[in-house]
């Protein structure tokens, strides 16, 4: 059965990310492609992860890129939109 966040994952790029980029100056995709490491069903090596956060062309196209289908699940994404919040409300 799938969950609501998953099956809307694909309208958040437009509804909430592109309004909050517009919204706030600099990168905001360090921290959220730090919050989106632990969600994917697969995981990139250590390596492979910090070359992504240390590029800021990177690490935004792996973010636009996420898909619903790359998340472990509904508790995977939900636990990646607190650990979002909690980053970006931190900045």
């Amino acid at each position: 059965m799938r969950g609501d966040f998953i099956g809307v994952w694909s309208e958040t790029w437009r509804e909430t990310w592109l309004p909050l980029i517009d919204d706030e100056s600099g990168d905001i995709f360090c921290e959220l492609f730090r919050a989106l490491v632990p969600a994917p069903k697969s995981r990139a090596s250590v390596e492979a992860l910090a070359d992504i956060i240390d590029n800021p062309v990177q690490r935004r196209e792996a973010f636009e890129k996420t898909v619903s289908d790359d998340f472990a699940g509904e508790r995977a994404l939900v636990a990646f939109l607190e650990a979002a919040h909690s980053a970006l409300d931190a900045r």
